[in-house]
This record gives structure tokens, C-alpha cells and sequence, in this order.
């Protein structure tokens, strides 16, 4: 933006009809309301200034972060694996103990059938005997 040019804008107040001290006051108030609101290349400059220190910083910040959350994820994962390996170690000795349950008692059964049968054929073998002497 260009600069305000005062004395300009004071004679074409004084060619319109104000006196001089008018156009002054006036000159002077929109002068002042115009240096309080602008911003010149300094102040661009400062901010710009201002703006990359804060996305320094920021970026630091967020980098630092960035490593501590790897780190923390990193610690979580080693602790997630070591707790699977101890569930599949104990799944491992739960399954071994439940093949030699099921081993004793398909062993108890086996045995429990022969008997059965050997029973059962003793008595069939005992009937079969006693019906041939009965026989004439």
C-alpha cells in the first residue's frame, strides 16, 4: 500500500471547500487511523520472523513426540509378544494335558468294552452250553 500522502489529501479537502485547519484535523485523524491499522514491511517482516520460530519449535516439539509415541509403541509390541508367547506356552501344556486325559479315558473305555464283551460272550457261551444239554 502505498504511503498517505497528507498534503495531497489536504489541498483537494481545501479545493472541496474545508479551511485549512479543517482539512488538517482531518488529515491528521485519518493519518493516525490508517499508521494504527497498517502493517508495513517491518511488521510483515517481524511476524514472518515470529511465524518461523513457532513452526520450528513446533516442529521440534512434534518430532520429539513422534520418537517418544514410536518408543512407547515399540515397548507395547515387545510386551504383546512376550504376553503371546506365555499364552501359547500355556496353551501347549493345557492341550498335552488334555490329550493325556482324553488318552486315560479312551484307555478306561477300551477296557470297560472288552470287559463288556467278554461278559456278554461268556454268558452267550454259558446259555449256548446249557441249551446243548438240554438237548436230546
Amino acid at each position: 500500500m502505498p504511503a498517505f500522502d497528507t498534503l495531497k489529501a489536504t489541498k483537494l479537502l481545501k479545493a472541496s471547500g474545508f479551511e485549512e485547519t479543517q482539512a488538517e484535523a482531518v488529515v491528521a485523524t485519518v493519518k493516525d487511523a490508517v499508521a494504527d491499522n497498517v502493517a508495513t514491511k517491518t511488521d510483515v517482516g517481524e511476524l514472518r520472523t515470529e511465524f518461523k520460530t513457532d513452526i520450528t519449535e513446533l516442529r521440534t516439539e512434534l518430532k520429539t513426540e513422534i520418537a517418544e509415541l514410536r518408543d512407547e509403541l515399540k515397548t507395547d509390541i515387545a510386551e504383546l509378544r512376550a504376553e503371546m508367547g506365555e499364552l501359547r506356552a500355556e496353551l501347549k501344556t493345557d492341550i498335552a494335558e488334555l490329550r493325556t486325559e482324553l488318552k486315560t479315558e479312551i484307555g478306561e473305555l477300551r477296557a470297560s468294552t472288552y470287559r463288556i464283551v467278554l461278559t456278554t460272550s461268556l454268558a452267550v457261551i454259558g446259555a449256548t452250553v446249557s441249551l446243548i444239554k438240554l438237548l436230546p
